[in-house]
């Protein structure tokens, strides 16, 4: 099934149950279908509010992932990847202030890390989204869910998705974790294939840079991307401001986006 179909209905299961999701999707739904492409022909330099914050509340883990940058890096922690010092993690103070500025438009949170769950202050930061009546996406490698599990859903936590890499021999192999597959939340997981390309695609979307991809690049214009230090990083090692100096909007649509 097409991705955009699967997570278009799973989105429509979840309204279902839970309506006060549905301003925020039908405003997901029209940014992407034609809001984007009307802000670039319009409004050269400018784009509306996202429709997604993705958060990044730490890089630590519990796990060793082969494909993981933070593994893979030696020596001590870069300069300019002062992110990856878990002494420069924001507390959740920080983050309350940024979702008060986000709120007025309801973008639909994405939590990742790191494993997310490290976070010392995670159930607080989730009580802050709430009040602002925030949707949450959470992100997890599964192997501390059991211990929030009654949480999560008694805070509204929507969803929350796990990533699994093959059977369990293949799975703890990549995970550089023993018993890593055995610790994941047990029941029926419904499955998304992502990246979501045509085979011919696969091999260069993992082994070549430089490979010229005709699809076109959506998160300048719908996704603020924030890093566990506050540093707005809308991919790579792009830099575009910091929420502990810089308010959203300066941000946003600041001359350096």
């Amino acid at each position: 099934m097409n991705i955009e179909l699967s997570l278009i209905s799973r989105v429509l299961q979840i309204a279902w149950r839970n309506p006060t999701i549905i301003p925020t999707f039908l405003r997901m739904e029209y940014r992407h279908r034609w809001g984007m492409s009307r802000d670039r022909r319009r409004h050269p330099g400018y784009s509306a509010p996202p429709t997604n914050l993705t958060v990044g509340l730490t890089y630590r883990c519990n796990l060793q992932c082969k494909m993981c940058r933070q593994w893979r890096r030696n020596g001590d922690i870069p300069k300019n990847h002062t992110w990856y010092d878990w002494h420069r993690e924001l507390p959740v103070s920080v983050w309350a202030s940024l979702l008060e500025q986000v709120a007025p438009f309801r973008p639909w949170l994405y939590l990742t890390g790191g494993e997310t769950l490290i976070y010392p202050e995670f159930k607080q930061f989730v009580q802050e989204a709430n009040l602002r009546g925030l949707k949450m996406h959470l992100q997890t490698n599964g192997t501390l869910l059991a211990g929030v599990a009654e949480f999560l859903v008694q805070a509204g936590v929507l969803t929350v998705s796990v990533s699994l890499d093959g059977p369990p021999e293949v799975h703890d192999h990549i995970r550089g974790v023993k018993g890593a597959f055995r610790r994941l939340a047990e029941g029926r997981i419904k499955l998304l294939f992502m990246p979501n390309l045509p085979e011919k695609f696969l091999s260069p979307y993992y082994l070549d840079l430089d490979y010229p991809f005709p699809q076109h690049c959506d998160v300048f214009w719908k996704t603020l991307r924030v890093l566990p230090d506050g540093t707005v990083s809308p991919c790579l090692n792009l830099k575009l401001g910091n929420i502990v100096t810089d308010s959203f909007t300066e941000i946003w649509n600041g001359p350096k986006m």
